[in-house]
């Protein structure tokens, strides 16, 4: 029973990542787009996923087993527990400047917008570090949104796979944001993470070909990068995370919510003094509400939509 408890706290601890994406925005805007970079890193991470399924495959006499490469992929993309947080392969990589340090811009604490929130109110918010700020698809984002993306999205993908219907999925992961992941321990309920969490469901839904698009109404069924072909799994094209980053992952565009008036009063506090609101730039908010129209609710900001 304490061990599952440690499991529990130390993986919530991984959501609990937050990003400044004010204090240094205009640092940000300047560096070179990452997003190159990043297309790199997961197409080399699928190829990798499909070559050791086919090898497993070998082995046990098998012939393109979903299973499996589900399986390959999932190791490659989602957290396994190691360390003090649990966050996705990815994040990991980009924070430990892996990807190039020339991206990423980091926020002290005593510099953020939550440098006003008290240890004593929100101690994770306080005592684990804030994820770098960079630009990917001219998009600024805090490299958590990858851990949202691939690991929650991931989640996503399998209740959609037991048969949960869009609204449904997005509709827990939106409590669950509220009461649980964000909301309950920092007391920020991040729209982007939702947004993040629900590309990550269209990211793996491409990936494998499975369902249909919930953005695009597209049949992406027996239409994945990932194909049997003559009875093993082959890669027919290429991955580009521009279709699944957009302003949405911003908190400077798409705001967060806050579960009290003293978070949201501290937090406008240290932004008047840069000074700055949210969102940043209005026109780009409000066609997150054309794009996302009639799933809005569930992942924009309420001025967004």
């Amino acid at each position: 029973m304490k061990s599952q408890l440690l499991i529990f706290l130390i993986s919530f601890n991984s959501f609990a990542l937050e990003v400044d994406s004010f204090t240094y925005r205009d640092e940000a805007i300047q560096k070179e787009d990452a997003l190159a970079q990043v297309n790199k890193y997961v197409n080399n991470k699928i190829s990798s996923a499909v070559a050791e399924a086919n090898h497993a495959d070998k082995i046990f006499g098998q012939r393109c087993s979903y299973y499996t490469i589900r399986r390959k992929v999932k190791k490659k993309f989602v957290a396994s527990l190691k360390g003090i947080f649990v966050t996705a392969p990815i994040q990991r990589y980009i924070d430990k400047g892996k990807l190039g340090n020339e991206y990423l811009v980091k926020t002290k604490k005593k510099e953020s917008i939550y440098r006003y929130i008290p240890l004593i109110y929100k101690p994770i918010l306080n005592l684990t570090p804030y994820s770098p700020l960079f630009k990917v698809n001219d998009v600024l984002i805090g490299s958590d949104k990858f851990s949202h993306m691939f690991n929650l999205g991931y989640l996503y993908f399998r209740k959609m796979e037991h048969g949960l219907s869009t609204k449904e999925i997005l509709r827990y992961g939106k409590n669950s944001e509220r009461v649980m992941w964000g909301g309950f321990f920092n007391g920020i309920v991040s729209n982007g993470d939702l947004i993040a969490n629900f590309q990550g469901l269209r990211f793996y839904q491409h990936l494998f070909g499975k369902g249909i698009d919930p953005l695009t109404n597209e049949d992406l069924d027996d239409d994945g990068v990932i194909k049997c072909i003559d009875g093993k799994f082959q890669v027919v094209g290429e991955i580009d995370m521009a279709e699944f980053i957009d302003d949405g992952m911003d908190e400077g565009i798409n705001c967060n919510s806050y579960t009290s008036d003293f978070m949201r009063k501290n937090i406008q506090k240290a932004m008047d003094k840069i000074p700055m609101s949210c969102p940043v730039v209005v026109g780009q908010c409000e066609a997150l509400g054309v794009k996302y129209s009639r799933l809005s609710k569930y992942l924009l900001y309420s001025d967004c939509r």
